[in-house]
């Protein structure tokens, strides 16, 4: 079972109720090659949070990539890596090519993100907070709190291969959680960024998205969590829509096993 609700599993959930009944249950599928990329560059990011913390003075550019190269081989190392049947043959390929875009993309963070990061609060901090009408409580690790001079601000750190969508600042369900955690767990109203390394062959930079919250952004956060949490408790849980993109072998790691993913594909296949 789980020890919290957390965005994480909301967003599974909301893409596919089988999924996220598999990740409930104990079944963990290894991390995709991108994973492995921002564990490197969010090590490395962590890093240098934790040295202007201490002193002020921030991590080099070699430093940065140095640290998410080694992130990058631990993390491929301690937890494997998925795979699809497709890309398997390529693995040592796709592996070394998204070694090479963390220490490219941290490269990016030292240029761009750093010099922007005021004096760091909290850092990678694990908060649990228990809600009403809530059986679990929500929690979730916040990449970065940090003090600027128009006040507190979580920053979030994603890398990605594309253009992020712009409405990640009105509809994510990370952000008014992390948000909630902050203020409850640790006394402070905090405001939030998405801080996207871009990188694409031709041209490589950092986009932020500033979050907006509503009262009804919270309602929706917490609507959501009750709904999960009574699937999980009914043990009751819907598969994606038919024909969503993120029903597949290269998305889902499940999709093997899944009674609506790769079973039915072959049972279809059998009979035709």
């Amino acid at each position: 079972m789980i020890k919290y609700i957390n965005q994480s599993l909301l967003n599974l959930h909301a893409k596919c109720g089988i999924a996220a009944e598999y990740r409930v249950s104990g079944l963990i599928i290894p991390p995709a090659a991108a994973a492995h990329r921002g564990t490197g560059v969010h090590r490395a990011a962590e890093a240098d949070a934790r040295r202007i913390q201490l002193s002020s003075d921030r991590l080099t550019i070699p430093e940065l990539q140095d640290a998410a190269a080694t992130a990058f081989c631990e993390s491929v190392e301690k937890h494997g890596v998925y795979l699809s049947a497709e890309d398997a043959p390529q693995a040592r390929v796709i592996l070394g090519q998204a070694k090479d875009e963390a220490v490219r993309a941290a490269a990016l963070y030292g240029e761009r993100v750093s010099p922007r990061i005021g004096q760091p609060v909290h850092i990678e901090e694990e908060i649990v907070v228990q809600m009403d009408g809530l059986d679990y409580p929500l929690g979730g690790t916040l990449d970065l709190v940090h003090l600027v001079t128009a006040g507190y601000k979580i920053t979030d750190l994603k890398t990605t291969g594309k253009a992020p969508d712009p409405s990640v600042a009105t509809h994510s369900i990370q952000a008014p959680m992390y948000e909630l955690l902050a203020e409850r767990a640790l006394g402070l109203k905090p405001s939030f960024e998405f801080e996207f390394i871009k990188l694409l062959k031709t041209k490589s930079e950092t986009i932020t998205i500033p979050a907006v919250f509503t009262p009804q952004t919270r309602a929706n956060l917490l609507q959501r969590a009750s709904v999960f949490e009574a699937h999980l408790q009914s043990g009751v849980f819907t598969p994606a829509a038919p024909g969503s993109w993120w029903c597949s072998e290269s998305w889902c790691g499940y999709y093997g096993i899944c009674a609506h993913g790769a079973k039915q594909s072959c049972q279809i296949a059998m009979s035709a």
